[in-house]
């Protein structure tokens, strides 16, 4: 049950990606079948997903861009 409306509350959002992405409705409706086998909530899922993964990325790299800096700026203790 919990899926189900999960996929009902990012519906709006693959619409909206793939209008976006793709302004004609022929367009729209044949990448919606033949990558994302006709579901905007596998399109939101797709983004959702792509967008997760570059934040993490970007944590990451600022996390070790922070840890470097410290461990320079205080002589090598990164927790004293």
């Amino acid at each position: 049950m919990e899926f189900m409306i999960f996929d009902i509350l990012v519906i709006p959002i693959g619409w909206l990606a793939l209008f976006l992405k793709y302004r004609t409705k022929e367009t729209r409706q044949k990448v919606l079948k033949s990558e994302y086998d006709g579901s905007y909530s596998n399109a939101a899922k797709d983004m959702l997903g792509s967008a997760l993964l570059i934040l993490f990325g970007i944590l990451l790299v600022a996390f070790i861009i922070i840890m470097v800096f410290l461990s320079i700026s205080r002589n090598g203790a990164i927790l004293n």
